[in-house]
């Protein structure tokens, strides 16, 4: 599922406190290690497939993905080949979409979801116009 390409790039902050193993700090949450990440996985998220990767010899957990790349927690940085949904075209956090997307969020307001709003009802003529019936 994925290929080893090279080391983590200098972006990801991992901080040592007091000696002890590496602290992955994200700020709203923080981990002591991988091993920690997985066996809370294995008891808050999904103990079936975190135990059948760990099983199958990828114990792997994903730091985080930026276009077609993974970063695991070990340094490791994979070509993501499994790529779900759209981002086999687009990428993980592909930087234009990203770009897109905050821009928009900063202009448009589609409302509440149970009311109209200018924007979605705009989109919505313009996708139901321009596709066959």
């Amino acid at each position: 599922m994925v290929a080893e390409i090279g080391s983590l790039p200098e972006e990801v902050t991992v901080t040592t406190s007091s000696g002890d193993a590496p602290a992955f700090d994200y700020g709203t949450f923080s981990f002591g290690s991988k091993e920690e990440v997985l066996e809370k996985a294995k008891e808050y998220w999904n103990p079936g497939k975190t135990q059948f990767w760990s099983d199958a010899g990828v114990p792997l957990v994903i730091d985080r993905r930026e276009e077609y790349f993974l970063y695991d927690m070990s340094g490791k940085r994979l070509i993501d080949v499994h790529l779900n949904g759209g981002t086999y075209s687009l990428g993980h956090r592909n930087p234009e979409v990203v770009q897109a997307i905050t821009l928009a969020m900063q202009h448009f307001d589609i409302g509440n979801h149970h009311f109209p709003a200018l924007a979605r009802t705009a989109l919505a003529e313009a996708l139901i116009t321009s596709a066959p019936a």
